[in-house]
């Protein structure tokens, strides 16, 4: 096999395998998906039960970032993600929100809890990354792993 050749080849490995593409020119190019955020508050502020949130990857079932905040702890969160797909969930599932994040933006939430243990999220607002000063401790979701 030809150095050519051999060069060949692992160029098309690595492209096919990263997040890469080929220009027209035949360089290679990187493709990372850009900065996205999910900001994320509830109403009551600090509630009186635990709260679970997870964020999960459709289609990615190896993927997911959880953070359990504590009775009396002011839910306020910063999530740092990626461009794509994402879902949101709290409560062990008894409510989600599915977002499509675009890259460079940020999508601010809101989860609503109620007394009898019920729960709902709310988009209250989407704008770019780094548009708008988020007041407060932001606890970050950390990286988990799924059963």
């Amino acid at each position: 096999m030809t150095v050519r050749r051999l060069a060949a080849l692992i160029l098309v490995a690595a492209v096919a395998a990263g997040c890469g593409r080929i220009s027209e020119g035949g360089v290679p190019e990187e493709r990372m998906p850009l900065l996205a955020s999910i900001w994320l508050t509830s109403q009551p502020a600090e509630p009186s039960a635990p709260v679970q949130i997870e964020v999960t990857s459709p289609g990615d079932d190896r993927w997911s970032r959880e953070h359990t905040f504590q009775p009396g702890e002011e839910l306020i969160d910063s999530i740092p993600l990626g461009e794509g797909r994402y879902r949101l969930t709290a409560l062990d599932g008894s409510c989600g929100i599915d977002l499509t994040l675009a890259g460079e933006r940020e999508a601010d939430l809101v989860l609503r809890l109620g007394t009898d243990g019920q729960c709902d999220f709310i988009q209250a607002a989407e704008h770019p990354y780094g548009a708008v000063r988020h007041d407060g401790f932001a606890v970050l979701v950390a990286p988990g792993s799924r059963p």
